[in-house]
């Protein structure tokens, strides 16, 4: 087998069909496979899918009997390609060039030492039919090395192709971004090179966060930065540099926050002058009012 199409979804009954469909579009010259892993869906997401499974041999569905949650359904998933290349897309995105497989193919196929391709993603509101903008428009038809990806997390895991050589993959405890952990872990192999086209729709959902979801986000943001310092060493200065600022945002905008009350006496132990000034005071005072 060639490739490996890894599909993700939950409860994504108003997109999976754009997903799939886009993968059967794509205009290629070898044999791939389509691993969808259903996390327990209450819409009707996973009859979707079985349609597909139904009409194409090469569609292979999985429905979880409980939810698993997205970092052990991104596990399940990469451990059932047995293709020699992983293409990736998330259930609500979808791809746009035709080619843009058959050309990360060929360029892995000539490129033994790269083990990542990437390229440039355009932007879908949840509401409108159409791309508006590009996201990392920055991005250059180059190498880009670990560091430069850790620091800007400019990778979106709908447009990657990698080669299937890294082992079984498992997410360690506190790793709740899967995306980063394992491109960085692919990049501990071989090389990443993005490509100058644009692949991929990426959807982009409405919605605020509340206090209660950002202080979620950003402790578990801290939690994993504070995991990938034992993972990938060589990048400390950029995890360290990370950490001191989802901690500093912690203890600063969410002192009304039960589940910030430790992180808060972990700052106060990290920069006692800090604590003793006035200014934090203030805002702390601010922010409880």
């Amino acid at each position: 087998m060639k490739l490996s199409v890894f599909v993700v979804t939950y409860n994504q009954e108003q997109y999976i069909r754009q997903c799939l469909d886009s993968i059967l579009s794509q205009q290629v010259n070898f044999d791939y496979e389509v691993v969808i892993g259903d996390d327990c869906s209450t819409d009707s997401t996973g009859g979707i899918c079985d349609e597909y499974d139904a009409k194409h041999t090469n569609f292979h569905v999985f429905h979880h009997e409980k939810n698993l949650g997205h970092v052990k359904n991104w596990e399940f998933v990469l451990q059932h390609c047995n293709g020699e290349y992983v293409a990736m897309v998330e259930g609500d995105d979808y791809w746009t060039d035709p080619h843009k497989l058959q050309m990360q193919v060929d360029f892995l196929d000539s490129h033994k030492d790269y083990y990542l391709s990437f390229h440039k993603v355009d932007l879908l509101y949840e509401q409108s039919n159409h791309p508006q903008e590009t996201i990392f428009s920055q991005l250059e038809e180059r190498e880009y090395s670990a560091r430069e990806i850790y620091d800007t997390w400019t990778v979106l895991t709908s447009s990657v192709v990698f080669r299937n050589k890294i082992g079984p993959v498992e997410f360690p405890k506190n790793i709740f971004f899967s995306d980063i952990y394992l491109f960085l872990t692919i990049m501990q192999y071989g090389r990443a090179w993005c490509h100058d086209i644009h692949g991929v729709a990426y959807r982009r959902h409405a919605g605020n966060q509340s206090s209660s979801q950002s202080i979620r986000l950003a402790i578990r943001l801290y939690k994993q930065y504070c995991a990938m310092s034992h993972y990938f060493p060589s990048l400390q200065g950029i995890t360290d540099a990370n950490k001191r600022q989802y901690l500093h945002d912690i203890a600063y905008n969410y002192v009304h926050e039960p589940s910030a009350l430790p992180y808060m006496f972990l700052y106060m132990t990290q920069h006692p002058s800090k604590v003793l000034s006035l200014k934090y005071w203030r805002r702390i005072i601010k922010n409880i009012a």
